[in-house]
């Protein structure tokens, strides 16, 4: 595959419009506002766009992970979605984005000042520092009788026998013939429009807002607005020890994120599974393993930092490709 046919995979804001690339953050900053100021919208995206490639392009710390991404043919694909996200994410040095609710607006950093700065998310493929020796990153019983005495409704995570609680349609469609539609989407010029159910739902309640700030790359900004990869988003019922539980799927893949009161409650819900195997970046690092005996492929990631009260369920078509892609932190 050369150069051009994977950057059909992202949108590419610089060719939408027609901005010269060799220019620093500040001079693109200045020519996005020029536009806007003038009502000269004629791209794609019109005025939302432009703001969110102000608050992209115009800002060094979001540039770059943009760029990088942009640049990176084992990147997921870079969607309207995606772009939006960025431009809503605290860089650990990232000037507010200016983009509220479609209008030109200062915005709050996102997360509190005490979490790590994110130098840039996890994407595309993360390190791997090899399966780990251990078989879990908690110790588990000799026989698994006495978990189950006590743990008797739940012992592991709850991973939905379908990734999508209407079980009754499973429609074919051929991720193959997904993607040439979204490559014909992008060389139409619409793409831009595609990612706009990310404004439909209402806002979170708490705790799930908090969750949904805390994983912006995955879940989506409303309660039922969509989230990575086009997955509608929603919360779900909790179970032993949890105090969150948000799950965006589609008929084929799901992915589950899961709040703790504590990073104890969330380590002893972590399934026995093996090998274990370790990724991570310079923001944070996981453990991940298949979860046995599920009727769909399914993975858990359990990260630590800021992060070490939550677990992340992967299950359905594709599982094992999201789980290495998934922007977690």
């Amino acid at each position: 595959m050369n150069r051009e046919d994977w950057m059909m995979a992202h949108y590419n804001l610089y060719d939408s419009l027609r901005l010269d690339r060799a220019k620093d953050p500040a001079a693109l900053a200045q020519e996005i506002d020029q536009r806007i100021q003038s009502g000269n919208t004629w791209n794609p995206g019109g005025l939302e766009e432009l703001q969110v490639a102000r608050a992209v392009l115009g800002d060094p710390y979001r540039r770059s992970a943009y760029d990088q991404r942009l640049n990176d043919p084992n990147a997921p694909a870079m969607t309207p979605d995606s772009l939006r996200q960025l431009a809503h994410t605290n860089m650990g040095g990232s000037v507010d984005s200016g983009v509220e609710s479609g209008v030109t607006a200062s915005r709050p950093a996102q997360k509190p000042a005490e979490k790590p700065a994110v130098a840039e998310p996890l994407t595309g493929r993360p390190y791997q520092y090899g399966p780990s020796r251990q078989t879990s990153s908690i110790q588990q019983p000799a026989t698994q009788v006495p978990q189950q005495q006590k743990y008797p409704t739940e012992p592991i995570p709850k991973v939905d026998a379908e990734p999508e609680s209407d079980k009754k349609k499973r429609p074919v469609w051929p991720i193959a013939a997904a993607a040439v539609a979204l490559v014909a989407i992008v060389g139409g010029g619409l793409w831009w429009f595609a990612g706009r159910d990310t404004a439909q739902g209402s806002p979170w309640e708490q705790p799930y807002a908090m969750v949904a700030e805390d994983f912006p790359q995955i879940i989506a900004a409303n309660d039922g607005g969509r989230g990575i990869d086009g997955l509608p988003c929603s919360s779900r019922e909790l179970s032993n020890g949890e105090t969150a539980k948000i799950r965006c799927a589609n008929d084929k893949l799901g992915i589950t994120v899961i709040q703790y009161a504590s990073e104890a409650e969330r380590d002893t819900a972590i399934p026995a599974s093996e090998p274990v195997e370790h990724y991570g970046n310079e923001t944070c690092e996981f453990t991940s393993a298949e979860i046995p005996d599920q009727s769909f492929e399914a993975y858990y990631m359990a990260p630590n930092s800021h992060w070490s009260n939550y677990l992340i369920l992967v299950n359905g078509e594709g599982a094992a490709d999201l789980r290495v892609r998934l922007p977690i932190c």
